[in-house]
């Protein structure tokens, strides 16, 4: 079964885990390991936890084809 990509709004500035996982396809679990590991800039605002957009597209575009590659 294929996993359903959703495209979120470009003029959006921050995005919701949840959106992330939506937009990636990857778990939730993964993106907030990630965030743990301080691999994905993030902050919270009460409950939510906020990512930058342009953390999101450097955080994707800053793994090596090698790492690529071995996901």
């Amino acid at each position: 079964m294929a996993v359903k990509r959703e495209t979120l709004p470009i003029d959006r500035e921050y995005l919701r885990l949840t959106e992330i996982v939506r937009l990636t396809g990857l778990s939730q679990t993964f993106i907030r390991q990630e965030v743990q590991r301080g691999n994905l800039e993030a902050f919270r605002v009460g409950r939510a936890v906020l990512v930058p957009r342009d953390a999101v597209d450097r955080w994707i575009h800053g793994y090596t084809p090698a790492q690529r590659v071995a996901a």
